[in-house]
């Protein structure tokens, strides 16, 4: 089905209805909808959704959105997915996501700054407080966020994407119940500090630290029980500090505890194929990726 509008329509289509890139600005909509894909077109809000009782799916990623209002997604108890991806949303209200059960979310690329929000009375919540024991896939790349504790109460999710946010430091305990998390992409925001316990009880696959200044790491690995298969990326920079149990890794430092080396021995490690080879990178250049070695190792170069 090929639909052309410059403005308004009235759709009353059933079942799938996808509608891309036609410069919509508004719609009304017919209650047989289950999957609803709108995106690519010039919606500056949400249209109204109300006795949608039976819809699943919903795309509105590439519009002009900039407000997500309360109780619009209200009693659709068979939405699993939505895609907000590439609006100007900058205000979510708290009881946006109320009477759902959201299982993906997608706010990539949009302006916000905060997972919270401010209520009538003053007070700061997080409009994802009402997904706490629902969502399992949560994507917020793109945006201006500096952090993430909002999600520590998450006890469903298994991935979390936040690219190219504003995230300056990791708090302790700040996953402490997302103890299903298995990947965590923070890669290019702004972290320069972990606490030990930032990571206490999870149990992470893939944790990509990419492109953030770090300067100390306290992460006790202790506390991450990476079994198997486990992937923990540090990117950035090349002279990177690594504190382990209160132990400061530098070029002039590369011993560890027995407990540490087992760890680390048993990760896949993943850095710049041009990152300047010291100590560490030959203690554990069994670790890394065979893919992605450093060039001084591939090179077997020594270090005088």
């Amino acid at each position: 089905m090929e639909f052309i509008s410059n403005g308004s329509s009235n759709i009353e289509f059933t079942a799938e209805l996808t509608v891309v890139n036609c410069s919509l600005k508004n719609v009304s909509l017919s209650q047989t909808i289950f999957d609803l894909d709108l995106s690519s077109n010039k919606l500056i809000s949400i249209p109204s959704l109300m006795n949608f009782q039976e819809m699943k799916e919903i795309d509105l990623k590439n519009n002009l959105i900039e407000e997500i209002t309360k109780n619009i997604f209200n009693n659709m108890a068979n939405l699993w997915r939505i895609d907000l991806s590439n609006n100007r949303i900058r205000n979510i209200e708290s009881d946006s996501f109320v009477g759902v059960k959201l299982i993906k979310l997608e706010l990539n690329t949009n302006l916000l700054t905060t997972l919270e929000t401010l209520t009538n009375d003053n007070k700061r919540i997080s409009f994802l407080n009402p997904l706490n024991n629902s969502l399992a896939f949560f994507g917020i790349s793109n945006n201006l966020i500096d952090n993430l504790n909002s999600l520590k109460y998450m006890t469903k999710l298994d991935n979390i994407i936040s690219c190219c946010n504003q995230i300056k430091k990791l708090d302790s305990n700040m996953f402490s119940q997302v103890s299903q998390l298995e990947w965590l992409d923070l890669s290019y925001n702004k972290i320069e500090f972990i606490d030990s316990m930032a990571f206490n009880g999870m149990v992470i696959r893939n944790l990509n630290l990419a492109g953030n200044p770090i300067s100390s790491i306290e992460m006790n690995l202790q506390e991450i029980q990476n079994e198997t298969n486990s992937i923990i990326n540090w990117n950035y920079p090349p002279e990177l500090r690594l504190i382990l149990n209160g132990t400061q890794l530098n070029d002039n430092d590369y011993c560890l505890t027995k407990l540490i080396s087992h760890i680390l021995n048993k990760t896949t490690l993943i850095i710049d194929i041009d990152h300047s080879c010291n100590c560490f990178i030959f203690k554990f250049k069994d670790s890394f990726d065979s893919e992605q070695q450093p060039n001084c190792i591939r090179n077997d170069s020594i270090i005088n």
